[in-house]
């Protein structure tokens, strides 16, 4: 499990990447207490479900491959 947690409590960001050996999938529940506000990409919900581009190049040349992304470099 990859958690990532930058200067949440001002707006920062919290991801959780999850990996299993297996590949079966692993459901995480996030609760936030009643008074704490968070940001729901409208953007990015549209996509849940659909197989999205994640490999590339860089503007500097770079080639970006993601780890665990289906054959043809889209994640779902």
């Amino acid at each position: 499990m990859k958690i990532q947690a930058n200067d949440c409590a001002n707006g920062g960001i919290f991801q959780v990447e999850p990996a299993r050996a297996d590949g079966t999938a692993t459901v995480f529940t996030h609760v936030l207490a009643d008074s704490v506000f968070y940001f729901d990409n409208p953007n990015v919900r549209a996509l849940l479900g659909l197989n999205i581009p994640c490999s590339g190049i860089l503007p500097d040349g770079t080639p970006v491959v993601c780890v665990g992304a289906n054959p043809d470099g889209t994640v779902t």
